[in-house]
C-alpha cells in the first residue's frame, strides 16, 4: 500500500573512533574543526600497520597517524634541506644514515628505521617507502621517508594525547 508497514533496513551504528574515520569526518582539535580530506594506511615492516589522515581547516593542514597500539603522531611537511641538510647525501653517497639530528637548537636520536607500504585509502596500488623517526625529549619527532630512490619528504611532529581530541563526527560518506 503506502509503505506505512514496509520493514526499513537499519545500519548497524558503529562508534566513531581515530581508526576509522572517512573523507569528510571532522574532529575537534586545538579549539578548531578540522575536517578529514584523504585517509591513507600503511603496512609496515614487523607487520604493524597503521592508518594517517589528513585534516585541514581550510587553510592550514596536518597529518595524523595512529596505529594499532593507539600511539597518536602529528605531524606537519617540512623541507628536508631546513631540518636536515645532509641526510639526502649521507643516504645517497654514503650509504650510512645520521644517528642525530640537530633542528632549532635541539637533538633528535635516531629511533627507529622501518620499510613499509603506503596507499591513499581506495586504492589498489601499494608504494614501499623507509622510514626513519628521530625523537627528542619533548615527545617531538622529525619524520624522514624515502619513496623510490631519489625521492625524500621531511615531517616535523608531536605525540599528541587522545584526549586532546574530541567531537568526532562522521563524514557524508
Amino acid at each position: 500500500m503506502f509503505g506505512f508497514f514496509k520493514s526499513k533496513k537499519v545500519k548497524p551504528k558503529v562508534e566513531l573512533t581515530l581508526h576509522n574515520l572517512t573523507v569528510g569526518a571532522t574532529i575537534a582539535y586545538d579549539l578548531k574543526t578540522w575536517v578529514v580530506s584523504a585517509v591513507y594506511e600503511y603496512i609496515w615492516e614487523n607487520n604493524l600497520k597503521s592508518r594517517e589522515y589528513k585534516f585541514t581547516d581550510g587553510t592550514t593542514y596536518f597529518f595524523l597517524e595512529v596505529d594499532e597500539e593507539g600511539e597518536i603522531l602529528m605531524s606537519k611537511p617540512a623541507s628536508l634541506k631546513k631540518i636536515a641538510p645532509a641526510f639526502k647525501d649521507e643516504i645517497l653517497k654514503l650509504k650510512t644514515v645520521p644517528e642525530h639530528l640537530i633542528y632549532n637548537n635541539e637533538t633528535y636520536t635516531l629511533n627507529e628505521e622501518c620499510f613499509g607500504s603506503y596507499r591513499q585509502n581506495g586504492n589498489e596500488n601499494w608504494s614501499e617507502l623507509t622510514s626513519w623517526m628521530y625523537w627528542n625529549t619533548k615527545d617531538e619527532f622529525i619524520c624522514i621517508e624515502q619513496w623510490g630512490k631519489f625521492e625524500f619528504e621531511g615531517h616535523l611532529g608531536k605525540k599528541i594525547n587522545p584526549f586532546s581530541i574530541d567531537n568526532l563526527l562522521p563524514g557524508n560518506n
